[in-house]
């Protein structure tokens, strides 16, 4: 398996993992602004699914992503460490 980071995001393998190109109807935020490919989107929320978008209503979740962290820093990953299975 060939892991590359892609350049605008970093992550690995995430740009280079190609759904087919959908039908503007089928963006999620669908209204007559929609412009670009619409695709399946890496996801960023922490449910970890993938939403399809066009790109330009992308790049508005992506400025509203970037708000969201400005305004309210990285969320936390809970992961367990301090569980009790006795309470």
């Amino acid at each position: 398996m060939n892991i590359e980071k892609c350049e605008p995001h970093g992550f690995e393998n995430c740009c280079n993992i190609v759904e087919p190109v959908l039908d503007a109807s089928e963006c999620l935020d669908y209204s007559p602004e929609c412009s670009g490919a619409v695709e399946y989107r890496i996801p960023m929320s922490g449910t970890g699914r993938s939403f399809a978008r066009c790109d330009h209503h992308m790049s508005i979740r992506w400025a509203m992503q970037e708000r969201l962290t400005r305004d309210y820093g990285v969320p936390l990953v809970y992961d367990g460490s301090d569980y009790d299975s006795d309470y």
